[in-house]
């Protein structure tokens, strides 16, 4: 009898599992290490290695090679751009595993954000966070990214600069990037308000990433049931990060204009469409927007801080002295190419995350000379990307003058930065802004003077912090005052941001017209808590920010406003298409490279 019981309870296990324990084997067919080393797989071995392990990778298996992740899944990584474009041109839209292949702890945190949705969920999240990630708003949050840097210089570098104290590079950077986020999204006043709370909010993050990482028994389902400091860590955080979020919905500042980018999606919860998305899933996408970012913008800047470290010559060759406050896309991609190619540059040689997150087929493919089967996890090899040598010539070399004569397709697909495919990250109208602005403010007055450097003369020597998955930079430096006179350079003339104004207010508008419009004929309004509340219409620009344009709108200049009705060259077709309604849609990465 018990013979009888063990072999129906295996035939149940098998007809189960059996979809997975195909695509499995299946999976075998492409070479790999063999076995998973541990319950992290292959994951400890980039972290170990992550400038030299992908393409060591490649070099012994082949473009397409399999590894395997938390919970011994497999995955297999592609390290050819070719492959890439032939994979992404066939199915854009694939799917993220629910845990972005890094375990069970990470779905409990961000199991209803949008870059972990799919189908029919991904599109209401993305139909209400059309506005606050478009190009329009990234150009009307200028005036909340500038508060940011304001307060960088006060509270972090002006201090480094007194003490005269060897600190990090990601010591420099701190907490600024989560700093420009929050205000970006909840505007500086609010964020000023409740700085305590967010505080508080920002550390328990850093717990939870660092425990999704690096913890390899919180990503097994039996993690949650243990009385663990980071399972209480991550319920705190929820309950708190609910109450930030309703405090904003009736703060005084919304109600007065002064808010942020989110104000356009409290509309929508307040309008008719409210019962297409919940609470939860706003809260746990604004939770990856801004705290997971952490991972993101903060290395992105950190790195790039150090290759004019390096390279001394590369700051030296930036003409910023008349940008020092704000540029807005259109000013850095027509006056500051060299700028903005320094940052690709960075990017191409710094691609921090070893391996892009995971994505699901969605049909059966040939790829590599293998048949692939729907349902099997793929990443791209970012480093091997990046590197190769077919579509970079001297790709260990620092040279940001490659771009001024790149083409289409290494522009596309042998630089993984935003991702690939139709659906690239949303938050890319962010990455290049930030990263400017921050360069402009901090050489504008400020000398990062390198210490205890000899022979680090190529950014390949620069150390690392070990263990970590995000690659960081791990030199010192001391901060130093350049010597300009900071009121000087506080006075200088705002055209920059002035250019092109009406444009994107007006682009703004467009944006906004159908949340708003939804929003002034309803009777009864949703709130997050699912209480009656009134709406008040939405202001895209502080009122400090509009007493700054309207201050500079002198200076606008017929050229400066036909440059901002174009749209930004290094957007490329795929790019567009990530601000397009898609109702067969499945998923996009908003946890993405900056």
């Amino acid at each position: 009898m018990s013979a009888i019981s063990l072999s129906l309870g295996l035939a149940f296990l098998v007809v189960a599992f059996w979809p997975r324990l195909r695509r499995f084997f299946w999976t075998l067919q492409v070479p790999g290490p063999l076995l998973p080393r541990g319950i992290k797989g292959n994951l400890v071995d980039f972290m170990a290695q992550p400038r030299t392990f992908g393409p060591s990778m490649v070099a012994k298996y082949g473009p397409l090679y399999r590894v395997y992740t938390n919970n011994c899944g497999a995955l297999l990584a592609i390290g050819d751009p070719v492959l890439a474009q032939q994979l992404y041109q066939d199915q854009a839209n694939m799917a993220k595993p629910l845990d972005a292949g890094l375990g069970c702890y990470l779905q409990r945190f961000l199991g209803d954000a949008m870059g972990l949705a799919s189908g029919r969920k991904w599109t209401n999240i993305r139909k209400a966070f059309r506005v606050p990630l478009s190009p329009a708003t990234a150009d009307a949050s200028l005036a909340n990214i500038e508060a940011s840097l304001d307060q960088w210089e006060e509270e972090t570098l002006e201090p480094l600069a007194r003490s005269g104290v060897a600190v990090t590079v990601p010591e420099v950077v701190a907490m600024m990037p989560i700093t420009v986020m929050l205000n970006i999204f909840f505007g500086h006043k609010f964020v000023r308000r409740h700085s305590a709370e967010l505080a508080r909010l920002t550390e328990d993050a850093d717990v939870i990433m660092k425990t999704a990482l690096y913890n390899r028994l919180a990503c097994t389902s039996l993690y949650r049931h243990l009385p663990t400091g980071p399972n209480r860590t991550l319920a705190s955080f929820q309950h708190n990060w609910a109450g930030i979020l309703q405090a904003y919905e009736t703060s005084q500042e919304r109600r007065e204009g002064e808010g942020g980018a989110i104000d356009s999606v409290v509309d929508f919860m307040n309008s008719s469409q409210a019962g297409s998305i919940t609470f939860s899933e706003v809260a746990d996408t604004m939770s990856e927007i801004i705290f997971t970012n952490q991972d993101v913008l903060s290395p992105a800047i950190s790195w790039l801080l150090t290759d004019l470290v390096v390279y001394p010559h590369q700051a030296q060759s930036l003409q910023l002295a008349s940008n020092s406050g704000l540029m807005d896309r259109a000013t850095l991609q027509d006056q500051q190419p060299h700028l903005l190619n320094l940052i690709k540059e960075s990017a191409r040689v710094h691609p921090f995350f070893p391996l892009s997150i995971p994505e699901v087929l969605s049909k059966d493919v040939q790829l590599g000379g293998f048949s692939l089967l729907a349902g099997t996890t793929v990443s791209i090899d970012q480093y091997s990307i990046n590197m190769n040598p077919q579509y970079w010539q001297e790709p260990s070399t620092f040279r940001p003058e490659r771009f001024e004569d790149s083409d289409a397709f290494r522009d596309k697909w042998s630089l993984f930065r935003f991702g690939f495919g139709a659906r690239r990250c949303p938050g890319q109208h962010y990455g290049n802004l930030v990263l400017a602005n921050v360069t402009a403010r901090l050489l504008a007055r400020w000398r990062l003077v390198p210490v205890g450097m000899e022979g680090v003369t190529h950014h390949e020597l620069v150390p690392m912090v070990p263990g970590n998955f995000a690659m960081m930079p791990d030199i010192k430096v001391r901060l130093e005052d350049s010597g300009e006179n900071k009121n000087a350079q506080q006075n200088v003339a705002m055209d920059v941001f002035s250019r092109g104004k009406e444009n994107r207010k007006m682009e703004t508008k467009e944006l906004s017209s159908e949340v708003k419009e939804n929003s002034k004929n309803e009777t009864k309004d949703v709130t997050l808590e699912g209480k009656e509340n009134s709406i008040k219409e939405t202001k895209g620009v502080s009122p400090e920010g509009k007493e700054i344009i309207e201050r500079t709108s002198k200076n606008v200049s017929s050229e400066g406003k036909a440059n901002n009705e174009k749209e930004t060259s290094d957007e490329s077709s795929e790019g567009k298409d990530c601000n397009q309604e898609n109702n067969n849609a499945l998923n996009t990465p908003v946890l993405c490279e900056a």
